[in-house]
């Protein structure tokens, strides 16, 4: 069978569902998109795409559409969190885009997924039916088919898992993989661009760093709008996605943070939060013709902003994968080869981040030290492997590190 005759099932119309959908159509295939939810809300507030993704964005024909929607900020800002002092400032904007071709953007979650949503509603080959979760599935020997909550099964050549974090599916192809509770706590909340206060960069992704705790935010909706992440110390039993956080700032008191950061806090009234997973990438990805895609496979810690990215460097990869034709599952075994040596990388490097985020006593000053006096050019180029990646730099099926 050609790459243009196969039909592919996906779980999941999320960033990683929806850019998967769209990478295939791109190859000329065609792809049932399913999802569990009726309504077209996605949950959550702030994303950043380095140029890693935003690169892959442009293949799939909506960059345009992205960036209408998203900020470019001009640099990455490191605080210490506690006294308010810039650390270090790290260049994005036009330095980062000519480095690697491909802007750094910011954006709310809700209008990344309205323009993958929007093209994937406009792409003939792409069905996309809402209110079916896939619940299962059944290899056969040269195809899949597909369980549904509700409705018949259907028959696919092949069947993407791109549910999530908790993903209904994982356990199927991989087995009893447990999440693992990274023991932290995040909260989120979007408050308009004017709450920023006047003396920070209004156009910077903004880092502020404190024992136990690290803040991030940044603008989204083209600087109308402020996306702020504080990520903390601890465990909760609370493991919902959009769970209301009420008395938040009133929990961040306690971490005294610096004048101008505590009044940005407290501008907020609707705070959610979650509990943070993680899940070590080890497992299989693949089960016959069936394959794990972007936080199903392989859920990470948002220190290193990646989460969205590798969903979206997944689809590009899947898809190629399946466009060069052969047995299905040959193809989706060379996809998690191609991807697994990259996406451990990226795990191991956030784990790094969120253990450096938080240090306190000497460690924190010797940390302070060393983003002072290394030149922000000179930090970034250590990440040209992270954002210069390209579905190109895959060699022989295995993606460059």
């Amino acid at each position: 069978m050609t790459s243009a005759n196969l039909n592919i099932a996906i779980a999941g119309a999320g960033i990683g569902g929806l850019s998967t959908a769209l990478a295939l159509a791109r190859h000329g295939m065609t792809a049932s998109v399913f999802e569990q939810r009726s309504d077209t809300k996605e949950a959550g507030a702030g994303i950043q795409l380095g140029p890693n993704a935003t690169g892959v964005l442009a293949r799939f024909g909506v960059l345009d559409a992205v960036r209408a929607v998203a900020s470019e900020p001009d640099a990455l800002s490191i605080h210490d969190a506690q006294t308010g002092r810039i650390l270090a400032r790290f260049p994005l904007g036009a330095w980062i885009r000519e480095r690697h071709g491909a802007p750094y953007l910011t954006l709310h979650r809700q209008d990344l997924h309205r323009v993958l949503s929007v093209a994937v509603e406009a792409e003939a080959r792409i069905s996309l039916q809402r209110g079916r979760q896939v619940t299962g599935f059944s290899n056969n020997e040269a195809s899949v088919d597909v369980r549904f909550d509700i409705g018949a099964n259907e028959r696919a050549d092949a069947l993407i898992a791109a549910d999530g974090l908790w993903s209904k599916l994982r356990a199927e192809v991989a087995g009893r993989y447990a999440l693992v509770a990274a023991g932290r706590n995040a909260y989120r909340t979007v408050v308009a661009g004017r709450a920023l206060p006047s003396n920070l960069e209004a156009n910077d992704v903004h880092v502020w760093l404190s024992p136990g705790a690290h803040i991030v935010h940044y603008p989204v909706r083209s600087g109308a709008e402020t996306a702020i992440i504080v990520v903390t110390d601890g465990s909760t039993s609370n493991d919902g996605w959009d769970s209301p956080a009420s008395g938040a700032t009133t929990q961040f008191s306690v971490l005294k943070f610096a004048a101008l950061l505590g009044d940005l806090i407290s501008a907020a009234d609707d705070w959610r939060m979650w509990r943070l997973h993680m899940l070590p990438p080890q497992f299989p990805w693949v089960k016959g013709a069936v394959a794990l895609l972007g936080d199903a496979a392989h859920p990470l810690t948002p220190f290193f902003a990646q989460g969205g990215a590798l969903a979206i460097e997944d689809a590009a990869i899947i898809a190629a994968a399946l466009a060069r034709g052969g047995a299905i599952s040959e193809r989706l075994a060379e996809y998690e080869t191609a991807r697994r040596r990259r996406v451990q990388k990226v795990f191991d490097a956030s784990l790094t981040n969120g253990r450096i985020y938080h240090l306190s006593g000497a460690a924190a000053v010797a940390r302070n030290a060393v983003l002072a006096c290394v030149p922000g050019t000179v930090m970034m180029r250590r990440y040209d492997w992270l954002y210069g990646w390209t579905p190109e730099t895959a060699s022989s099926g295995i993606a460059r590190s």
